[in-house]
């Protein structure tokens, strides 16, 4: 399973005001996402974990996966050495999860292959919050264009993971 780390920040000012990841980062991953005018989500790692490990021993009463006690501080420090002109009042304990994520780590998007009535809009690993709007988008217009289609060929479709033709979802 991938585990995956964020934090919110609040009162931030002088941040920046659309979704940056930062590939240099290295096993850090860092990603920023802006949630508001004075509010940000600082988004980081991707540590794979035993799946066993998620469910026993390592998850709080919440049913939320155990951070690493350092997760909060490593994700604000490069916060700071990105953007040194942005401040912040507070930040939240971090959060952390599993993430679902396919094999080319492009989502999943589209209709079962086995049922004509369920879609799905998944498996965007560290990226969901930065992706799942633009692809719930495209498959909302999908579903009320009434043909099912997400435009065979077009950008969207090959954004979209491979491994839905391998039986798990309808190709379309």
């Amino acid at each position: 399973a991938m585990r995956g780390s964020s934090v919110e920040l609040y009162g931030v000012k002088n941040g920046p005001k659309t979704a940056i990841v930062d590939y240099l980062s290295g096993p850090l991953n860092f990603q920023y996402t802006p949630l508001g005018p004075d509010k940000a989500r600082l988004v980081g790692f991707a540590d794979f974990i035993p799946l066993e490990r998620a469910f026993t021993g390592s998850v709080d009463p919440f049913g939320c996966v155990k951070c690493d006690p350092g997760y909060s501080e490593r994700l604000q420090e490069r916060a700071k050495l990105l953007f040194p002109d942005m401040t912040w009042d507070s930040a939240r304990a971090p959060w952390c999860g599993l993430r679902p994520l396919t094999p080319d780590g492009l989502p999943i998007v589209g209709r079962l292959a086995h049922f004509d009535n369920l879609w799905v809009n998944t498996g965007h690993g560290s990226v969901g919050w930065t992706l799942a709007a633009g692809t719930g988008l495209v498959l909302a217009r999908a579903l009320l264009s009434h043909t099912g289609v997400l435009r065979e060929g077009s950008y969207t479709d090959r954004m979209t993971s491979a491994f839905r033709e391998e039986g798990h979802l309808a190709v379309l």
